[in-house]
Formats: C-alpha cells, structure tokens, sequence
C-alpha cells in the first residue's frame, strides 16, 4: 500500500497537471476568440465586396442599357443621312446632266457665233482688198502716197501737241505673272500712242528685282528690242501650265476646309479665265458655275445656288 506522503505527491503532481491544463485550455481559447474576430472581420469585407460588385454590376446593366440606346440613335441617323445623302446624289447627278445639256447647247452655239465672225471677218477683208485696189486704179501712187504721209505726219502733230501726260507705271519686279502687268502696259502704250523706242525705255524704267537682273543678262539685241524683250520677259515669267492642264484642274477642283464659298468661288473664276482665255462670257460662266457644284464642300450652299440659277457666279457672289 502506498503511503500517505506518496499519496500526497500524486495529489499534488495530479493538481499541478490540472493547473497546467487549465492554462492551455485558457490559451486556446483566446486562440479560438481570435480567430473568430479574424473571421468575423474577414466575412465583413466579404459582405462589403460583394456589395461592391452587385452596385457595379448595377452601373454595368445601366451602361448597356444606354449603350444600346445610342447604337439604336446612331443606326436610325446613319439611315436617314443614307437616304438625305441619296437625295442629294440624286439631285446633283440630275442637276449635272443638266448643265451638261446645257453646255453642249451652248458649245454648239458659240461655235456657230465664231464660224459667222469669221465669215464677218472674211467678208470685211474682202472689202478691204477691194477697195484698195479701187483706190489704187483711181488714184496714182505717188499722190496716195504723199497723201498717206501727211497723215501721218499730222497724227504726229497732233500727239506732240495734244497727248496728256501719261500716268505714274506701276513697276514689274518678276515676282508675279507677267500677261497681267504687260496688258496693263499696253494698254497705256496705244493711249499715249507710244512708238517701239518710247515703249523699250518705259519698259526698262519700270523694271525691279527679279526682272531687272534678267533683263541685265540677256543679249544686246534682246535688250534693243522691245518686241523681243516681252517675249522674253514672257518665257521666263509668264505661267507654265498650259490651257488643257488648267481645264483638268478646273474639272478637278474641290473646295478646302478652311475656304469659304466666296473665296472658293473667286479661285475658280480665275482659273476659267485662265483656261479659256479667248471663249464669249456665257461659256466660261457655265463652265465656273459647273465647276463650282462639282466642287462645293457646303451642298446646301449649292443647292440655294441652284434654285437662283445665276448667270454667272459673279453675282451670286458680288466677286
């Protein structure tokens, strides 16, 4: 049998392993506490992003909602700006055969207008030359010849005592076209009744710059000549596109971005002018009017154009 001193030592071995126990019981519990707390807050930001997803799921459906919306819009505006664009094409292909009707008419009729000035022309020749030669058989030459020459004489007369003084030319410096400046030239040359001399000095006065460095190095006889010199002067200043190339750009010409009708307008205008130099009125207005439809980047624009049906583009645009 034990004694009592072993039995008291069991006691308190069995006491302390009690003691022991209890203090990882308590551990354990704090242990589990906070692990709960752990997911506890866990299941808080659960609760939080699932509420997260479900507002943005929410502003996802009313996106596609607004979406489909405006893809409903652009499918039913891009059909009616199909059928306005449709129209539109339409009326201009309408509007095109036209003019081009038109055109043709008045081609046809231009080309009779010519063919009967040169008839005109033909026929005042002839008279010419007639009446020429009756002069010659009734008159004896040296009579009509000294009769020819006080003429001329007293148109001298007449222009050293009567001519007003000539106006202040402008200068030529090569930067521009030339046909400009030498029309303007001309034109005060036969006012003023200047001979070949008079016309190579004023000619030579007013040059500047780029023209006058040319003038500098062409040739003695080229210098002395005025006919030659203009011819030049033209070679080397004048324009180098020719009267067909400046028809396909006329055919071809689009307004830009950044241009207004007016200007649009006035640019084809001196294009036609340039493309058909010599043709009546009427024709190159049908031709610019033509071209500036083609053109026109403001259809509406063009269409208001069409109902007024000017003449001439002048007076749709005051140019």
């Amino acid at each position: 049998m034990a004694t009592p001193f072993e039995v008291n030592m069991k006691e308190i071995d069995l006491l302390k392993r009690i003691e022991r126990l209890k203090k990882e019981l308590v551990g354990k519990e704090e242990m589990i506490r906070e692990r709960e707390n752990v997911i506890r807050e866990r299941e808080n930001v659960i609760r939080e992003r699932e509420d997260e997803l479900k507002e943005k799921d929410r502003m996802l459906d009313e996106k596609e909602e607004e979406l489909s919306f405006w893809q409903k819009s652009v499918k039913t505006t891009r059909e009616k700006g199909d059928k306005i664009a449709d129209e539109f094409k339409f009326m201009f292909e309408r509007r095109e055969e036209d003019l081009k009707e038109k055109l043709a008419i008045r081609e046809r009729e231009f080309d009779e207008q010519l063919q009967t000035l040169e008839d005109q022309k033909e026929k005042m020749r002839l008279l010419e030359e007639k009446e020429r030669s009756e002069r010659e058989e009734l008159a004896p030459h040296s009579v009509y010849h000294n009769t020819i020459s006080e003429k001329v004489e007293d148109r001298k007369g007449s222009k050293i005592q009567n001519s007003p003084t000539p106006p202040k030319l402008s200068t030529y410096d090569g930067k521009t076209e030339w046909k400009p400046y030498y029309i303007q030239f001309n034109h005060i040359a036969k006012k003023y009744m200047w001979n070949e001399r008079e016309k190579l000095d004023k000619m030579i006065e007013c040059l500047r710059e780029k023209a006058l460095k040319f003038f500098s190095s062409r040739p003695e006889n080229v210098q002395k000549d005025f006919k030659l010199l203009c011819q030049k002067f033209k070679e080397r200043f004048e324009r180098k596109d020719q009267s067909h190339i400046i028809r396909r750009q006329l055919q071809e010409i689009q307004q830009k971005a950044d241009e207004t009708l007016e200007e649009f307008a006035e640019r084809i205008e001196d294009l036609s002018t340039e493309a058909y130099p010599d043709s009546p009125e009427f024709f190159r207005s049908t031709i610019t009017i033509d071209a500036f439809l083609r053109g026109c980047l403001e259809k509406r624009a063009a269409l208001v154009t069409l109902d007024k049906d000017p003449k001439t583009l002048d007076k749709r645009f005051n140019i």
